[in-house]
């Protein structure tokens, strides 16, 4: 039949997929394709230009993928959910185990000035620590993906991307990755200076207080009891509490979130014996070495060292170190 004359094809300039339908002479199916297009138009409109602040369609499908590999993952014995069991009932092995020597210790930094030069040998390399520490690169970066917690933070790392590639960028885009930078770099140091380093008894000073106290070389990852929430909190702020546009708020979230794991994968690293490859992580390495076993009133950051020479935080650090 002949379709190209008005009135039989229907053609919208906001419909991008096609340009060309019959329509029959019967009225009520002629409306229901009408329909049925103004929604596949919105839903384009949406896309192309972002999800908007009040929509939550993409955010539905990354906490729905979340939840379906999480429930896959969870039938396997090497899987996350299996590692966040044990990692949590160790914890609180440890916790019961070390309460006295942490409240002790916390007593001790409240009344001295600098712990690392009052605990002598306590903070210090103890023979050659714990065996299953890597000598390697190679070895380190496979105990590391060998932990859930690297993995579980990867994973969402990943899903995140996906939905983010499905987007535009622009400079905005841009932008919101550089500030997430800096406000990593920033809390990461406030943080290990005014909240694990406090002059007040809490939770954080008491684990950390514990971690100083442990031989220096040693697989230091944080468990999923801390990435979990963490993860969870940053999903929240960035995609549902910032008044953020639906490809913003991914980006922010993608870039704290690989800041984090550069955090994780550099504070590993210096608790290793592996050579360091990168500069950078060679400095992380000694700044590190010198706040557990000199001075640990200094050298507080970790992903970026000279953030210390802004606060006028860095102690002497020679390259023969």
């Amino acid at each position: 039949r002949d379709i190209s004359s008005p009135g039989k094809r229907l053609f919208s300039s906001e419909f991008r997929y096609t340009s060309l339908l019959y329509i029959p002479k019967s009225r009520g199916f002629s409306q229901r394709i009408c329909v049925q297009n103004r929604r596949v138009s919105s839903q384009s409109r949406m896309f192309e230009n972002g999800l908007q602040p009040g929509s939550r369609s993409g955010l539905k499908i990354l906490i729905f993928a979340m939840v379906c590999i999480a429930v896959a993952d969870s039938f396997s014995p090497l899987g996350v959910v299996h590692g966040a069991r044990v990692s949590l009932r160790e914890t609180r092995t440890l916790s019961k185990l070390q309460k006295p020597i942490l409240r002790n210790a916390a007593h001790q930094m409240k009344t001295r000035p600098t712990v690392c030069q009052e605990r002598g040998t306590v903070n210090s390399v103890k023979g050659t620590g714990d065996p299953a520490v890597p000598t390697t690169m190679e070895d380190a970066a496979r105990v590391f993906w060998a932990h859930p917690t690297p993995r579980t933070v990867g994973v969402a790392l990943t899903i995140a991307a996906a939905a983010r590639l499905a987007m535009p960028f622009g400079v905005t885009d841009l932008a919101a990755a550089v500030t997430m930078v800096v406000v990593w770099i920033l809390q990461e140091w406030a943080m290990h200076r005014y909240l694990l380093h406090a002059d007040f008894d809490w939770l954080g000073t008491q684990i950390h207080l514990g971690h100083h106290a442990r031989d220096y070389f040693h697989v230091c990852i944080d468990d999923l009891s801390l990435s979990l929430p963490w993860t969870a909190a940053a999903a929240t702020l960035f995609l549902l509490l910032l008044p953020l546009p639906a490809h913003l708020g991914l980006t922010c979230f993608l870039s704290y979130m690989l800041m984090g794991l550069h955090y994780e994968w550099s504070h590993y690293l210096a608790h290793t014996k592996a050579v360091p490859s990168l500069q950078l992580w060679r400095d992380s390495k000694r700044a590190h070495t010198k706040h557990h076993l000199a001075d640990d009133s200094t050298w507080f950051g970790f992903t970026l060292p000279a953030i210390d020479s802004v606060f006028d935080t860095a102690g002497e650090l020679s390259k023969e170190e």
